[in-house]
C-alpha cells in the first residue's frame, strides 16, 4: 500500500490564496512608492496552498475533480462501492463536521490513514497523526498572515486594496476565534478496509459518501479528497469552509 498527501493543486483551485498573496505584494509596492518600507514574506507554500492542502489532480486518486456535479458523481461512486471486492482504500465523507474522536469511532475497525479537516474560513487540509498538532499549525500560520495584513493596511490608500485587507482581517479573526482541537473540524477520513466493511459503513447515518478506490493502493502523489458539508451542488464550491 502506498499513500501520498502531496496536493498538486490545479491553478483554478489555488486562485484565492494566490490572489491574496498578489494583493499583498501589490500593496507592498504601493507602500514603497509612498516612502514606506514594508517586508512581505512570500514563499512557494503560500502560493500553492502548502503541502497539506487537499485538492484535485489529473493524476489518479480518490475524490471528485473540482466543478464536478455531485449528484451524478454520488450515484457513480455508490455503484462502484456496491460492486467492490477485496481490500480497498476509500475516503469516507461525513454529513457534518465532526471531532477527531467521532470520526475515528465512526469508521470502526477500518485502518485510518489520515483525516481531512478544515477550520472555519480555511482551506481543507490533510491531517496525518492527530488534529491537535495540525490545529496549532493552522492557528500560528493564520495569526501571522493576519498580523502582516494589519501592518500593511495603514500604508495603503487604494480603496480596493483597503477594502480587501479589511475583509481579510475580519475573515482571519473569525477563523482564529474559538478553534479548538476537540471541536468539529473533520469532514472525512481516508481509510483502508475490506470492501464489505466499507459497504456497511455507507449505511452509517453520519456518513455522506464512501468514495472507494480501485484497489488498496493509491498512486504516489495522487490527491485524496473528501466532500465537505457545504459542497452540495459542485465539488470544491465553495473552496473554503464558511466562517
Amino acid at each position: 500500500m502506498s499513500f501520498s498527501t502531496d496536493p498538486r493543486r490545479p491553478a483554478a483551485e489555488s486562485d484565492a490564496p494566490a490572489r491574496r498573496i498578489l494583493l499583498l505584494f501589490a500593496a507592498s509596492l504601493v507602500a514603497v512608492g509612498l516612502g514606506g518600507l514594508v517586508f512581505v514574506t512570500v514563499n512557494k507554500e503560500s502560493i500553492t496552498g502548502g503541502s497539506n492542502t487537499v485538492a484535485d489532480s489529473a493524476a489518479a486518486g480518490i475524490g471528485p475533480q473540482a466543478g464536478i456535479d455531485l449528484a451524478g458523481y454520488s450515484d457513480e461512486r455508490s455503484a462502484d462501492l456496491a460492486s467492490a471486492t477485496g481490500e480497498r482504500a476509500a475516503v469516507v465523507s461525513f454529513r457534518d463536521y465532526v471531532s477527531e474522536a467521532q470520526a475515528r469511532a465512526a469508521v470502526g475497525d477500518a485502518e485510518v490513514v489520515s483525516l481531512l479537516a478544515a477550520v472555519p474560513g480555511g482551506l481543507p487540509g490533510v491531517v496525518e497523526g492527530g488534529v491537535a498538532e495540525w490545529v496549532d499549525g493552522q492557528v500560528a500560520e493564520k495569526r501571522t498572515e493576519r498580523d502582516e495584513i494589519r501592518q500593511l493596511l495603514p500604508t495603503v490608500d487604494d480603496p480596493q486594496f483597503e477594502a480587501f485587507y479589511e475583509q481579510e482581517i475580519e475573515r482571519l479573526d473569525a477563523l482564529l476565534a474559538d478553534v479548538t482541537a476537540d471541536g468539529p473540524l473533520v469532514f472525512a477520513v481516508v481509510v483502508l478496509a475490506p470492501a464489505s466493511d466499507l459497504q456497511a459503513l455507507a449505511t452509517n447515518p453520519l456518513v455522506r459518501m464512501v468514495d472507494v478506490a480501485a484497489s488498496a493502493d493509491v498512486e504516489p502523489g495522487a490527491p485524496l479528497r473528501g466532500l465537505r458539508p457545504e459542497e452540495t451542488v459542485q465539488a470544491n464550491d465553495p473552496p473554503t469552509r464558511p466562517v
